[in-house]
């Protein structure tokens, strides 16, 4: 099965660049040996919206239960807090391409040796454009996995 893509602008992180790391994956269970929350990710930026390239891995999609959460930091110090949803923003990495969700569309998806899998993108709508956007911390629930493979924003026109 040929992979599928959406057009989104992102750039990747070279991993060269970057301590041979290309994504940001985190778990709050011990038997993954992940971190729990990531380190800050840089914005610096005035943004309308926020497009989250993720996926995430052992979630029940039909329980609706939170994987994760995102934690943005304006440059004022307010803090906003976007949930991340297993079924509605976020779905299982595993058969990613059959899966709808409420919130979220499967953006890429390819074969491995054994299954479909894909990530998804999701769109956030910042309450607050005026304040530049800091940072942004993902950090894992229920112990699930998520991986943020990419991130973009949209700036006012």
């Amino acid at each position: 099965m040929p992979s599928r893509h959406v057009k989104s602008p992102a750039s990747n992180v070279k991993p060269e660049a970057n301590g041979g790391r290309a994504c940001v994956v985190v778990s709050n269970n011990p038997a993954r040996r992940l971190p729990a929350e990531s380190k800050p990710v840089a914005v610096n930026a005035k943004l309308k919206r926020l497009l989250f390239l993720h996926s995430a891995a052992w979630v029940n999609e039909k329980e609706k239960r939170p994987a994760g959460e995102y934690v943005v930091t304006y440059a004022s110090g307010r803090r906003a807090v976007i949930p991340i949803i297993a079924g509605e923003n976020i779905g299982d990495w595993w058969g990613a391409s059959a899966k709808k969700q409420s919130n979220c569309e499967c953006a890429w998806s390819g074969m491995n040796r054994h299954s479909t899998v894909g990530v998804y993108l999701f769109e956030w709508s910042n309450p607050h454009p005026e304040d530049p956007i800091r940072d942004i911390v993902l950090k894992a629930k229920n112990h699930a996995v998520v991986g943020l493979v990419g991130l973009t924003g949209e700036r006012e026109k």
